[in-house]
């Protein structure tokens, strides 16, 4: 099945550097660069999601890469759109797409 992925974005992990203060802040890095495809959840999986892991907005898909978490999130290149994933699943069980239930933040 051949996937539309139009949109880019950078999937960015939780990390913490330190200050010139020498307190530890936190920051988000760059964890992968990917182009994804993007739908808004129905009623029916927002319900679901509030049960689950919390309220999702959006479905998120990409190809398959390792290590992604829902302590992750995803910042779309062209509109700067926020997305906190809240579930993450391999959407075959074959490793070559990945499925992201996330909440828009921005």
């Amino acid at each position: 099945m051949q996937r539309n992925y139009r949109h880019k974005g950078t999937i960015q992990q939780l990390g913490s550097t330190l200050s010139d203060r020498g307190q530890r802040v936190q920051t988000w890095t760059t964890f992968a660069t990917v182009f994804y495809s993007r739908q808004d959840a129905s009623a029916g999986e927002v319900i679901r999601g509030r049960q689950m892991a919390g309220e999702s907005t959006h479905r998120l898909e990409t190809h398959w890469i390792d290590g992604v978490t829902n302590k992750m999130r995803l910042v779309d290149a062209n509109d700067n759109r926020t997305y906190e994933f809240k579930a993450v699943r391999d959407a075959f069980d074959n490793r070559r797409t990945l499925q992201i239930d996330a909440l828009e933040t921005t």
